[in-house]
């Protein structure tokens, strides 16, 4: 009954997966046509995957002139940093309840406590013009996804206004209010209850997977160990638009290399290759084209 397939990073998938695909639903549909005859949109970006190199002594180090062992100084704005230290700073406590209403006086304590993954804190202290992050979708139309990085400017008791650093809504301001937040089901860590915050975090860094998809025109990189997820760092430093965007600050290592300005490069073995030759083939496409 199918009639739409939409497969992401489609660029990055072992060939061997959408050969599989494409004989399932031959299978499944009783039609010869590619995937059965249904439609299949394959998307991905190119120009986010980095060159892989074939098997070699040092398949998996990534040495390029985009590594660096230091952070430029002006990454870090001193004077915002100072102003952040001089402000007085305010807090916001959230409502927690639980969902269960008779346990409720039993467990307001407890639940202050916590604080699971996507949900904002409890205590919640900011000082003006501090950086945050949201956490919730509030309103695409106007900029206001998650993970979008905001700056704080003024206190109000029940909303806050807040302006948007990035994208094309660089600059405006826009006021946000307290939202409810429940854990997912799926989160056995925690009992089910109902925070309501204000969806902001304070955002001075963010993770390698929170920046994925988000265009940046600089970029400072801290790892200071190997990343450890395949694909992992090919994300963080396709962030920037040029190689001369991207410093990379790395923990002294153990293995003998003569400079500290080496770092693995966790990748599929067997994707390494078809990789390579899914860039040049694309890479082909492109000029044919222009």
């Amino acid at each position: 009954m199918c009639r739409l397939i939409i497969w992401d990073k489609a660029p990055v998938v072992n060939r061997c997966a959408v050969e599989f695909v494409d004989k399932m639903l031959r299978d499944i549909t009783d039609c010869n046509l590619p995937f059965g005859g249904k439609v299949i949109v394959l998307g991905g970006d190119f120009g986010q995957i980095l060159p892989a190199v074939p098997k070699g002594n040092k398949k998996d180090i990534i040495k390029a002139n985009m590594i660096y062992s230091y952070l430029w100084p002006s990454f870090v704005h001193l004077a915002l940093v100072e102003n952040m230290r001089a402000n007085q700073s305010f807090t916001y406590y959230s409502f927690d309840e639980t969902i269960e209403k008779l346990e409720q006086s039993l467990q307001e304590d407890f639940l202050n406590t916590l604080t699971p993954n996507g949900i904002p804190l409890h205590e919640l202290k900011l000082k003006m013009n501090c950086l945050v992050m949201l956490l919730r979708n509030i309103n695409h139309s106007e900029g206001l996804c998650n993970g979008t990085r905001l700056i704080y400017r003024k206190f109000e008791r029940n909303v806050i206004l807040v302006e948007i650093t990035t994208g094309k809504y660089r600059g405006k301001q826009v006021f946000l209010p307290r939202i409810p937040f429940i854990p997912l089901k799926t989160d056995r860590t925690t009992i089910p209850f109902k925070r309501t915050q204000f969806p902001i975090r304070p955002c001075f860094a963010m993770t390698i997977n929170k920046a994925q998809d988000q265009p940046l025109d600089f970029v400072g990189l801290y790892i200071p160990e190997p990343v450890f997820c395949h694909g992992q760092l090919y994300v963080a430093l396709s962030r920037a638009k040029t190689s001369r965007s991207i410093k990379v600050l790395l923990k002294p290592s153990n293995e003998n290399h003569t400079h500290n300005s080496c770092t693995k490069n966790v990748l599929y073995k067997e994707d390494a290759l078809q990789t390579t030759e899914a860039l040049m083939v694309d890479e082909g496409r492109l000029r044919s084209i222009f």
